[in-house]
């Protein structure tokens, strides 16, 4: 598990899986962005999260598996930061 990553790299990591699912999004904004707006299908989901947990080295509890929950960007970010916190 990589426990030294700060928030702004978590997001970097985000974006990142986000791409390779053909979402793009401005990696330099800092303003929010609501994901649900993406409309990712069951499958670009799961390919998301799993390449999200590869990225991170980590097997995300399955209360984040739900699309529900990654409503916006900085929530996911924060919601990641916090439970990597507790691994640590």
């Amino acid at each position: 598990m990589v426990s030294c990553l700060t928030a702004n790299d978590i997001r970097i990591i985000i974006n990142e899986c986000l791409i390779s699912v053909g979402i793009f999004i401005d990696g330099n904004s800092q303003d929010d962005i609501d994901l649900t707006e993406f409309n990712l299908d069951s499958l670009s989901f799961i390919s998301f999260v799993v390449d999200l947990e590869e990225q991170l080295n980590v097997t995300l509890p399955d209360s984040f598996l739900q699309y529900d929950v990654l409503k916006s960007l900085k929530g996911l970010t924060s919601l990641i930061v916090q439970f990597m916190e507790t691994q640590s």
